[in-house]
């Protein structure tokens, strides 16, 4: 189990890394950030919450614009039609 917890981590990191830079690449959506390490969540966090929670606010509201919240349950429903 530990070899495929080192596998998926070799595989999902770069991934992360990817989606960091397209992100800060085309900020357009400006609805979250990604956090590598402990120390970014922590600075992550610390950005999100200052000025009363302005950019957690910022990146609810930009969340509910784009948000499918019956999208777990289209992906089941197309599953299950294969």
């Amino acid at each position: 189990m530990k070899s495929c917890g080192a596998q998926l981590n070799r595989f999902v990191t770069p991934l992360l890394k990817n989606l960091q830079s397209s992100v800060g690449q085309r900020n357009y959506l400006n609805s979250g950030a990604v956090a590598l390490n402990n120390d970014e969540v922590i600075a992550t966090l610390a950005r999100a919450f200052a000025d009363g929670g302005k950019l957690l606010h910022d990146w609810s509201g930009n969340i509910a614009k784009i948000s499918r919240p019956a999208a777990s349950l289209d992906i089941a429903k197309f599953l299950v039609s294969l």
